[in-house]
């Protein structure tokens, strides 16, 4: 199979009818199997009811659906395990973006070296400049940390080579900036300009993220794929080690200077200040190389007690 179109849907009934045949008829004319994968994260409304009633009038649909609710990073998820296409497409249901623009998309990847083709939403926050604002700021300390130039980190359309989604585990927050989680993985992506208009959705999905926690996401992201992956650039033990080691060092001069002054001067260091000071430096330097050791064995039982490689090899042709 070709392509997989991925949705995530929580209570869009009054939708999901509109993209489908929209979808369909986008599909239907171009040359390429396909799979529809619809994900109905436990909706309180006839949405799973729905595509329950496409899917019996299409073979092509695929639903998968939640006991509970789950949130759309597990929803994704679930789709992008469930895909079986080569490329995957995902799209929102609301409508607010175009699902006519799927084949520039296709084209996109068909003629460039790509792993992940993300749309740019013209017009996005234009009316909003506080929002529009925050979104910048958070695109800005994302490409920073990432190292690649991200304009719109939080588009949900997206066309990825499911060689790349499968290196992804998607928690939280995380599906809000896959391409920045698909780039510390040495994807290699491009954003494509595409409309953005109002919602026909009663129900709006969130594709948003204030920039602290974006920041802080990105951050934790950043660390753990340089610690499980070559060149493994920021191991545990690198980061701690080296503090412990100057705080160990710190301590052992002023331990040193205070044993002179008292054994060679005799002079009282029981009330000084700078003896607690040396022992709360030599205590947090053995804390800080411990945790390090600690880092590293944890990384170790990451890699061997899942079989996990460290290192990922390109899709060849």
């Amino acid at each position: 199979m070709n392509l997989s179109v991925v949705s995530y849907l929580h209570n869009n009934a009054d939708t999901i009818n509109e993209l489908y045949e929209r979808l369909e008829k986008v599909l239907a004319e171009h040359p390429t199997s396909y799979e529809i994968v619809f994900i109905d994260d436990a909706s309180t409304d006839n949405t799973l009811q729905k595509i329950q009633a496409l899917k019996k009038t299409d073979p092509h649909i695929k639903v998968l659906s939640f006991t509970r609710h789950y949130g759309m990073a597990a929803g994704l998820q679930a789709g992008f395990d469930a895909a079986k296409g080569d490329l995957v497409f995902t799209i929102s249901p609301t409508l607010e973006n175009h699902p006519e623009e799927l084949p520039k998309f296709l084209s996109a990847m068909k003629d460039g070296d790509y792993d992940l083709i993300v749309g740019r939403r013209r017009g996005k926050l234009h009316s909003n400049k506080a929002r529009a604002l925050m979104a910048k700021i958070g695109n800005r300390l994302i490409s920073a940390i990432t190292g690649k130039r991200i304009y719109d980190i939080t588009s949900p359309m997206r066309l990825s080579k499911k060689s790349v989604l499968k290196n992804l585990k998607i928690y939280g927050s995380h599906h809000l900036f896959l391409p920045a989680l698909a780039s510390l993985h040495g994807a290699n992506f491009k954003e494509l300009d595409i409309e953005h208009v109002a919602t026909k959705s009663k129900n709006k999905t969130k594709h948003s993220i204030n920039a602290p926690e974006a920041l802080l996401e990105i951050l934790f992201l950043k660390f753990l794929i340089s610690a499980t992956t070559p060149p493994f650039s920021t191991t545990p033990i690198k980061i701690f080690a080296g503090p412990g080691l100057v705080s160990l060092g710190i301590g052992l001069i002023l331990s040193i200077e205070l044993a002179f002054e008292r054994l060679v001067l005799n002079h009282s260091i029981a009330n000084r200040p700078l003896l607690l000071l040396a022992i709360l430096m030599m205590m947090l330097g053995a804390l800080f190389v411990v945790l390090g050791l600690l880092g590293e064995l944890l990384i170790r039982i990451y890699f061997e007690s899942q079989g996990k490689k460290t290192y990922t090899l390109a899709d060849l042709p």
